[in-house]
């Protein structure tokens, strides 16, 4: 019976440490809680291979079991702690050193040359391996139970006649050659286990085994957050001033605009202005008007514009709907399984706890730079909701300047905010407004708020119904509450 991790940790630690261990404590710079812990992620670490990754369970069963044994189950155990060497250096270098890994599979090297190769012999010769007597440097330290375990490796066929404390010293100089082995690589291994970690949940990711799971939890969550009221709202596109333009006073536009007035008044009748200038003078204004001005450009749907273009800003007043029409384009994304959408709160930014693909990465339990090479690579939808909830100008102007530099590698981006929040075109990319409910939406959403034909309003004193339709026309007799009902928010 295999035993759970914490439990085969504890108790192979509390065989060596004491006796066998702490002698050799001060060599290392790791706790042989933490060799040990290394020990058993190299070998449950499954890499693919028959040969290496069946350690799982022989090598772990027999450890776990072994001083809960009888004699006869002691020899068995003792075959499967024994037989496991070859297959314990191959996997280290298999995480250490790849190359030498593979030629060490493809040549067939036998133990004395995974011995040499992996470096452990310590100064001594490879004759220590062997069963002629050979002085050992060090003869209470690793080199003795390095050679004990050679000798168990090679004549385990013998076990049948090992007695229970000729069992337990093979027993022991097995797991401490193990342990030494880890501990001697601790640094390349531990490095080497965590890149493999990494890069596999990289390939799981992008092969779409853990992103199915994930784009059914965003599904899941986006439905419950998304209201049951929503309706697509119209949005037009707006052109907004360069940033460096409209750090400029406008006063200072006008300005030059009255001194070149001035100028052209001042012209005597007998100067015949140059006709090329007056057109070039007449090009300027033009220019200069429309980059001064915000003209209005593409209108539609969102879910229709965002067919032709994948990145924008969306601006609207408070209760507008921005929040929600990020959810519905996230919702969207997730139920065709492409882009793979990122929906991210932006009120939950903050500078000092890592940039914000970190921040987004921890928030859906994965990593910074698989997240940034996913987004890179044309996969997925980043969806950033609400600029304008970061209050303080630095840590605005921080995450601005993130934005900016992931729109240059995210060609897939949605960036909603209030409209002072975003009022310079700083992130170069098209700037829609979401559009004022008309008549018909307002009777829409009327209709999904309240699910009822009939709607009842207190009029003078009166209880008055009205359906939908009706009730929009009562809206319309007052201007002013008709245009403050063209707001979502006011019609809850």
């Amino acid at each position: 019976m295999l035993k759970d991790k914490e439990l085969i940790i504890a108790e192979i630690v509390s065989y060596l440490y004491e006796d066998h261990f702490r002698p050799k404590e001060a060599e290392f710079g790791v706790s042989l809680q933490d060799g040990v812990a290394l020990f058993y992620n190299l070998v449950t670490m499954p890499i693919d291979n028959s040969e290496l990754d069946g350690l799982t369970t022989t090598l772990f069963e027999a450890a776990g079991n072994f001083y809960d044994s009888d004699l006869p189950h002691e020899r068995i155990y003792i075959k499967d702690i024994a037989t496991s060497f070859d297959a314990v250096i191959k996997k280290i270098l298999f995480f250490t050193c790849p190359p030498k890994f593979q030629t060490a599979v493809t040549s067939k090297w036998m133990l004395k040359r995974l011995v040499e190769e992996i470096g452990i012999l310590h100064g001594n010769p490879s004759t220590i391996l062997w069963d002629t007597p050979t002085p050992i440097t060090d003869t209470g330290g690793f080199p003795a139970y390095l050679q004990t375990a050679y000798k168990t490796r090679n004549k385990v066929h013998e076990a049948k006649d090992w007695n229970a404390p000729q069992l337990s010293d093979r027993f022991i100089a097995c797991l401490m050659t193990y342990v030494y082995l880890v501990l001697d690589n601790y640094a390349d291994l531990y490095s080497g286990i965590d890149a493999f970690v990494k890069q596999k949940k990289d390939t799981e990711l992008l092969q779409g085994v853990d992103m199915n799971r994930y784009l059914t939890q965003v599904e899941n969550r986006v439905k419950t957050e998304l209201t049951k009221r929503f309706i697509e709202l119209e949005m037009y596109e707006q052109e907004l001033l360069d940033e460096d333009i409209a750090d400029r006073d406008l006063e200072e536009v006008w300005e030059d605009s009255e001194e070149e007035t001035e100028l052209d008044e001042n012209q005597t009748d007998e100067t015949e202005p140059d006709d090329d200038t007056d057109e070039e003078d007449t090009d300027d204004d033009a220019d200069e008007d429309e980059m001064l001005l915000r003209r209005e450009k593409r209108r539609g749907k969102i879910s229709e514009l965002r067919k032709d273009i994948p990145q924008m800003i969306i601006r609207g007043r408070p209760g507008m709907g921005k929040t929600t029409t990020l959810r519905y384009l996230t919702l969207c994304d997730a139920q065709r399984r492409q882009p793979v959408p990122f929906l991210f709160y932006l009120k939950g930014y903050q500078s000092n706890k890592g940039t914000l693909l970190q921040q987004i990465a921890t928030a859906e339990a994965m990593e910074a730079q698989w997240l940034e090479r996913y987004l890179a690579a044309g996969n997925g939808a980043l969806y950033l909701d609400g600029l304008n909830e970061i209050i303080d100008a630095g840590e605005r102007e921080k995450l601005k300047t993130e934005i900016e530099g992931i729109a240059r590698i995210c060609t897939n981006m949605v960036v909603s905010s209030r409209e002072k929040a975003y009022d310079t075109d700083r992130f170069k990319i098209p700037v829609f407004d979401l559009k004022p409910l008309d008549a018909a939406q307002i009777t829409e959403y009327v209709g999904k708020v309240y699910k009822k034909e009939e709607i009842v309003v207190l009029q003078d004193g009166n209880r008055q119904t009205y359906t939908p339709q009706t009730f929009v026309q009562l809206l319309q007799k007052s201007p002013k509450l008709y245009r403050l009902c063209q707001n979502p928010f006011f019609l809850r």
